[in-house]
């Protein structure tokens, strides 16, 4: 019983082996065929690797380039939006998702902030909830360190250092449990049509409060049938159909 047990193990292992490098070697089809100027070719494998549930800050950005070279900005701004989910402090992400913007006819200006709410923000998107998370063990991990270290030593450099990364430990995990609340919270999509209009009332016939295009980033709020209640960073709030939208 125990060696069939064995044997099932074994060839769910190299199932599993052969399908991570089956998808490795695709995703090195797709640089190369990105790099060689073939974008539309490259978004395909890109696209594939992702209908395989394996997503990775590369893929979305290589995947976000492709489709900004292919002029589809909607596209483009969703999977630069993604990889800057996955790494909030990558600057060339942050670079790249901004030349994406300027190609958009949005012209939306946001809500003015105090500027300590501003900095606040600033500071929780550095990283994700899970970085912030691992910064919070990895202080914990060096503050034992450093006590065993005083314990046998006793320098007090040692023990005030200990409790410097005890303080860092515990606002890292505060701040990751905000960031988490904030992402758990919070929803955001990009427009995928060219244009839409924005209705007072979840309704085709209802009045039109503004006129929006393709990649504008907009939070969703609420969802009523086929209709999605957004709001823009200008604090506008109105409905739109839920199927020209694609949440990040």
């Amino acid at each position: 019983m125990w060696k069939m047990k064995l044997l099932k193990i074994y060839i769910l292992l190299a199932f599993s082996l052969n399908y991570v490098q089956a998808q490795v070697e695709m995703f090195d089809e797709a640089n190369m065929l990105y790099e060689t100027g073939e974008y539309a070719q490259a978004i395909k494998k890109y696209e594939q690797i992702l209908k395989n549930d394996l997503s990775s800050e590369n893929i979305h950005y290589n995947l976000g380039n492709a489709y900004y070279n292919t002029n589809q900005v909607g596209l483009s701004i969703l999977h630069l939006e993604k990889a800057l989910q996955l790494n909030p402090g990558s600057k060339k992400i942050i670079h790249n998702l901004s030349l994406a913007y300027l190609k958009t006819k949005n012209k939306i200006e946001p809500l003015p902030r105090l500027f300590i709410v501003s900095c606040w923000y600033d500071f929780l998107s550095k990283n994700n909830a899970s970085q912030w998370g691992k910064k919070a063990i990895i202080s914990v991990f060096v503050s034992l360190i450093l006590l065993i270290f005083y314990k046998f030593y006793k320098k007090s450099f040692l023990q005030y250092l200990a409790f410097i990364t005890i303080i860092c430990s515990i606002t890292f995990a505060f701040v990751a449990s905000r960031k988490y609340e904030y992402d758990y919270n919070h929803h955001f999509a990009i427009l995928m049509n060219t244009e839409v209009a924005l209705k007072e009332t979840p309704n085709e016939k209802a009045k039109i409060v503004a006129l929006i295009h393709e990649g504008l980033k907009l939070e969703i709020i609420d969802q009523v049938d086929d209709w999605s209640q957004i709001k823009l960073e200008d604090g506008t709030e109105a409905w739109v159909l839920t199927v020209v939208l694609a949440e990040i």
